[in-house]
């Protein structure tokens, strides 16, 4: 491998990191956040439930900050990719949001963590994003 390749591979994978740090860093606190405001005791109707229950609205934009970030700092071909993860992610996402009620009812099965399938979409967003980034990456 010539000596001249060797930065861009270097900046290609800071760029993932980053992401990857950004956006996890996003998702741990739309987790706390969605967690504490379900678990919150609070009076409802009250400003301070208003606005625990608002919390994981920042998070949420947050991870969408850094999509955008991520998506600024890469190449066409790498932002088409990327393009093309997020389409598969989303795609993913769709068909396990659209079935589960269906198996749901079919075995008698109660979801893990009701009502937090945000949380299950970003850490599957972030995680398959990511992942297709760098391994459809040409060499």
């Amino acid at each position: 491998m010539p000596a001249h390749a060797q930065p861009g591979l270097h900046r290609e994978a800071r760029t993932v990191g980053r992401f990857f740090l950004e956006a996890a860093g996003a998702v741990a606190l739309l987790a706390a956040s969605t967690i504490y405001a379900h678990n919150a005791r609070l009076s409802p109707g009250t400003d301070l439930y208003t606005a625990v229950q608002l919390m994981p609205v920042i998070p949420v934009w947050l991870l969408l900050l850094s999509f955008l970030r991520h998506y600024l700092r890469i190449d066409e071909l790498q932002r088409l990719m990327f393009l093309q993860s997020i389409a598969l992610t989303a795609g993913l996402i769709v068909g396990i949001a659209w079935s589960w009620p269906a198996i749901r009812r079919a075995f008698g099965l109660q979801p893990e963590l009701p009502g937090m399938w945000e949380i299950y979409f970003s850490v599957l967003f972030v995680a398959v994003s990511a992942f297709m980034t760098k391994i459809r990456t040409p060499r």
